[in-house]
């Protein structure tokens, strides 16, 4: 009878009303109680058990039930009750997409991090090589998955839930061992590839298997990096096999533009926006920013925007902070912001050109500082640099005239907290009139429609 009860609480916990589940969670630990307290070894009943493994994990009762039993059985019996629980459920939480996928994600980490604590005794020991064997192979393989949302739920979302496990000085080393996993790939894949054993193993968006793994190292790089500066010896070591300068510059200049990004993102990556960007990283940033520049992808737009801006806060305190500015906006202007544009390279100058403006407003600037900040603005507020920016008010796209004209108003704030002169293109006040009757064109022709709609409907 226990048994039935159970399994119809198990069966019934897939429904929608929250005070039904309430009611559902509390008969099951009073159920599981009195099974214990029966059974002859004062234990949760085996067979409790084989049925909870035996439910698929689109079940939500299965991590219901899970997530109650993991402190009295322990995580080792659960384990060993389902050797492949782990494998599983990190497949599930990356590969998936239903209701169960973020209750797979959350009960992995409880289920590792008390695997961890009863392997090592405290938690502030480092991370055991039989602890990591138990997922690096699998996470490692997800990050390389042919499937482009499972690739991004694995390292967006999944490692580094699973890295904040570990203390933050022990995570270079977690990542070292993922790193391991993920050149023994790439080794197999260059081989394949010498031997012209690849078969053209690319994916449906033209992805090879050595694309996948390169974005994989990079993007375990970068996670590191954002997460934890404790210094690794292991991870240092490994990085410097794995990413040589010329791996760097490869990734650089990649056709995917998704790859160039996220190494562009791994050089500004620290947990702390205050640390000062080397300069290495600083000139590899000019050099290659470019290239990515005429993307048409808006994600690729914002994490460009996100890579100037952390780049910019790092190096604050630099002394060549003005002419890192001077470089990025010069190009900008004259990469995207030319006659004749088009909309996807124009959006890209003013998403960038956003981006240093709020910028530089950040209250983040000491006195001393503030002259480097005033240097920038007042470059910007030159004319060889402000008129194309003013001249994107007459494009021939809405949304161009329309970001032009938040930029200038971001831009016009900066230059009268310097009281400094407002640019030619500003004093005439025809081109004035016309720009700002192009900025509100959109509006108009909506409002005309509008009436156009009224009248109709009067009429």
């Amino acid at each position: 009878m226990q048994q039935l009860a159970i399994n119809f609480v198990l069966e019934s916990w897939e429904v929608r009303s929250k005070q039904l589940i309430d009611v559902l969670s509390s008969s099951f630990q009073h159920l599981v109680k009195i099974a214990v307290a029966a059974s002859p070894s004062s234990s949760v009943p085996e067979a409790l058990l084989s049925s909870i493994f035996e439910m698929p994990l689109c079940r939500r009762g299965k991590f219901k039930a899970l997530n109650f039993l993991l402190p009295l059985v322990g995580a080792n019996k659960i384990v060993a009750g389902s050797p492949d629980l782990i494998k599983s459920l990190i497949t599930h939480a990356s590969v998936t997409n239903n209701a169960t996928t973020g209750l797979a994600a959350d009960f992995l980490v409880k289920l590792l991090s008390q695997i961890k604590i009863m392997g090592e005794g405290e938690k502030t020991l480092p991370p055991s090589e039989e602890w990591l064997e138990q997922w690096t192979p699998t996470i490692a393989s997800l990050l390389t998955h042919v499937s482009l949302d499972t690739r991004h739920k694995s390292s967006s979302y999944l490692l580094p839930s699973l890295l904040k496990i570990v203390r933050l000085c022990d995570v270079p080393n977690v990542s070292a061992s993922i790193l391991a996993r993920l050149q023994i790939q790439l080794d197999d894949s260059n081989n394949n590839n010498n031997n012209n054993n690849n078969n053209n193993n690319f994916t449906h968006d033209h992805w090879s298997k050595s694309d996948r793994i390169s974005w994989a190292i990079i993007e375990t790089i970068r996670l590191t990096k954002q997460l934890s500066n404790a210094p690794c010896t292991r991870f240092e070591n490994t990085v410097a096999i794995i990413i040589p300068p010329q791996f760097l510059q490869i990734c650089l200049s990649h056709k995917h533009v998704a790859i160039r990004i996220a190494t562009l993102r791994s050089l500004v990556a620290s947990p702390s926006s205050s640390e000062p960007l080397d300069s290495r990283s600083a000139n590899l940033l000019l050099e290659f920013i470019p290239l990515s520049m005429k993307s048409s992808s808006p994600s690729a737009n914002r994490d460009l925007q996100r890579v100037v801006a952390a780049a910019m806060k790092r190096m604050v305190h630099d002394t060549s902070y003005v002419q890192f500015c001077q470089c990025l906006i010069k190009t900008a202007v004259t990469n995207c912001l030319y006659p004749s544009s088009v909309f996807e390279v124009e959006i890209v100058a003013q998403d960038l050109l956003h981006g240093i403006a709020d910028t530089l407003a950040l209250p983040i600037f000491s006195k001393r500082e503030s002259e480097g900040r005033d240097l920038v603005v007042g470059f910007i507020m030159d004319k060889d640099v402000f008129d194309p920016i003013f001249n994107a008010l007459f494009s021939l796209w809405d949304k161009t005239r329309r970001s032009t004209f938040l930029l200038l108003k971001k831009l016009l704030n900066l230059q009268k907290t310097q009281n400094l002169a407002l640019p030619n293109a500003l004093t005439n006040p025809h081109c004035k009139e016309r720009a700002y009757n192009l900025v509100s064109e959109r509006a108009k022709r909506a409002s005309l429609d509008e009436d156009k709609n009224t009248n109709k409907l009067t009429n």
